[in-house]
């Protein structure tokens, strides 16, 4: 399982969910998993996106993702 702690996320432009605890920690760290954060500024709910936030790409199948698999893949 891949994730970041909360200080990555924010560095790369997304904030932690309200009230998401950790999945697991690395070293201490508390790690939080892509589905548990969101796009800083982003107005947006989880069931609202249909577009990728990077690159305006429609979004197919899960709607909760922000970015489409070729961004996120990139991150």
């Amino acid at each position: 399982m891949s994730g970041h702690s909360y200080e990555k996320w924010k560095d790369l432009g997304f904030q932690v969910k309200k009230d998401e605890k950790a999945t697991y920690e690395r070293y201490g760290v508390p790690i939080f998993i892509r589905n548990q954060v969101v796009m800083i500024g982003s107005s947006r709910t989880n069931s609202e996106y249909s577009f990728c936030d990077k690159c305006g790409k429609k979004l197919q199948g899960d709607r909760s993702k922000a970015l489409c698999y070729e961004c996120w893949s990139n991150l």
